[in-house]
């Protein structure tokens, strides 16, 4: 098989993120660095007084040796001892098989771009790091699987979710229920040299009562170990005694903190852009865990911090929940505004590999950092992929479709060509009829006003209603036109669905599981090398087998 890259420089949503791809100097004082030029100051910025590499090094050390035995990855781990180490670094939820495609994208763009700067900036060594979101509760977000089945129709496979579950996903393991779930998919999977292989893998890494996390990141280091992928787990216990610096510091903070926040919120609003984070009004940059390990808010008023333990609410002064920190640190989890800070605290991290979302919530960040004293990574966007399969390029190129258009008639591209055809073979001669009917009525309207001029209302009025009525003739040609189509019609949605599944982008709806069961894992090497991460279009990968 071989891969057909193309780009394709597309509005970006939201707004703010195709400013930073394409018009940064708009957006140039929320944040640090420019992706395109600041590399060697922000090299310096992160070297200077980080002093965590021992401790995390050894950290990674016994966690890696859980998920894989990739002699790259441990060398990685070790150079992460060196004072002239820097941490290439993206995250992502747990989710059900490694969630939507995008976070193999993430974690590709990561690798790459470690091997870029490699490349460019030989007196430094760059470690790709794989942060594992696990410290959240939102569960409902990680348990499903979406793919296409046989009639290319997307269908959702999920797990049990209790909504007064709200335990941190770090506290999860895969229930029974997913041996139903492989049930299903061996059901709508085609059949395909590769299909039953990679599915007894998936078995494997994602089988029952293994914790969610572990599962994530054995599926990471199974599609990309041999290329040095480090993985985190910042939510175990372990580091707790690192973690607490930063917790406490947000809570000595918390005010001034807020403060700033509001500020950078405000000039965000001056300029058109949306919040992406908000922060209500006795919110915390923290959560702790209560005594049925559920995930509460830590909320601040009147100076006393507090935390809904059930019916009751828990209240620390400022003494109390700083000692309640320094002595408990596990039962603590950042929200998502203070996630990147500590990232950023316990890793040399120089770059950040985001997504649109997370680069619009980084604009917010830049206060935080000050407030902190940590210093800030250059954000630098993933790449955003389209996978073409060769039925479905087949079929663009039938319909004479370009992507330009595709991509941007993704909410109507049926009906666009529903209207182009019947107007190729309606349009000349209505256009007709009602040049016809415009003359056939000034005719009318200049002979009957010279009768009576009070007429010219009624005639007009007239005009206006055959020209309705017209209109509806013509809505229902197109509408029984549509139904003579039903054949090129469903071989268009056929293409909506694979290109737009539920008119999302494919990378945030489909799982990987969809074309590695075709393609095998063979896959990932060729959109690994195929994808170009310093171009920032969006890049289609026309699959060719």
């Amino acid at each position: 098989m071989k891969i057909t890259p193309k780009k394709l420089k597309i509005e970006e949503k939201p707004a703010l993120f195709n400013d930073y791809l394409f018009n940064f100097d708009k957006l140039d004082q929320f944040f640090f660095w420019n992706p395109a030029q600041d590399w060697d100051s922000c090299f310096e910025e992160r070297l200077k007084n980080y002093q965590n590499r021992s401790k995390v090094k050894d950290i990674l050390i016994s966690q890696n040796q859980k998920w894989t035995q990739s002699k790259n990855t441990f060398e990685n781990i070790e150079k992460l001892g060196l004072s002239n180490a820097l941490a290439i670094v993206t995250g992502q939820q747990v989710g059900l098989f490694g969630g939507p495609l995008y976070s193999l994208y993430k974690a590709i763009t990561t690798i790459k771009l470690s091997e870029k700067l490699q490349e460019k900036y030989p007196d430094y060594h760059f470690v790709p790091l794989f942060w594992l979101e696990a410290g959240d509760n939102d569960f409902a977000e990680i348990n499903r699987v979406e793919l296409l089945d046989a009639a290319n129709n997307p269908v959702v496979f999920s797990l049990p979710v209790e909504v007064k579950d709200q335990r941190s996903v770090s506290l999860r393991k895969i229930p029974e229920e997913i041996n139903t779930v492989f049930q299903k998919l061996e059901e709508i999977l085609p059949h395909s040299d590769f299909r039953d292989e990679i599915l007894e893998t998936y078995k494997k890494i994602y089988s029952a009562d293994k914790f969610f996390h572990d599962a994530f990141a054995e599926w990471l280091q199974y599609l990309l170990a041999e290329r040095g992928l480090v993985i985190i787990n910042a939510a175990a216990p372990e580091f707790g005694d690192l973690n607490k610096q930063i917790f406490k510091k947000a809570v000595q903070l918390n005010k001034k903190l807020k403060q700033e926040f509001g500020g950078v919120n405000q000039e965000l609003s001056e300029k058109g852009y949306h919040h992406q984070i908000t922060w209500g009004e006795e919110q915390t940059l923290l959560f702790r865990q209560d005594n049925h390990k559920n995930r509460k808010k830590v909320e601040a008023e009147n100076e006393k911090f507090t935390i809904a333990e059930n019916s009751e609410t828990v209240i620390f002064t400022e003494k109390e929940i700083l000692s309640d920190i320094e002595q408990n640190p596990a039962l603590y989890t950042p929200n998502v505004a203070l996630r990147p800070i500590l990232q950023d605290f316990l890793l040399p991290t120089v770059a950040y590999i985001a997504g649109p979302g997370e680069i619009s919530y980084a604009a917010q960040l830049k206060p935080l950092y000050q407030v902190l004293e940590v210093p800030s990574p250059v954000f630098y966007p993933r790449v955003r992929i389209t996978l073409i399969e060769n039925k479905i390029n087949r079929l663009i190129d039938k319909f004479n479709f370009t992507y330009d258009v595709i991509f941007a008639s993704r909410d109507s591209l049926t009906q666009k060509y529903v209207s182009q055809i019947s107007n190729d073979q309606l349009g000349e001669f209505l256009n007709r009829s009602n040049n016809k009917i415009d003359e056939i009525f000034l005719s009318i309207k200049e002979e009957l006003i010279k009768i009576d001029p009070t007429l010219q209302s009624s005639v007009e009025k007239t005009a206006a209603n055959v020209q309705q009525v017209v209109k509806k003739l013509e809505h229902k040609a197109n509408q029984a036109f549509e139904r003579k189509m039903s054949t090129e019609l469903s071989q268009i949605e056929k293409i909506n669905n694979n290109i737009f599944p539920e008119k999302d982008y494919q990378e945030r709806k489909l799982n990987a599981l969809q074309y590695l069961s075709r393609y095998g894992k063979e896959l990932v090497d060729l959109i690994y090398n195929a994808v170009d991460i310093e171009d920032f279009s969006h890049q289609l990968l026309i699959l060719d087998n």
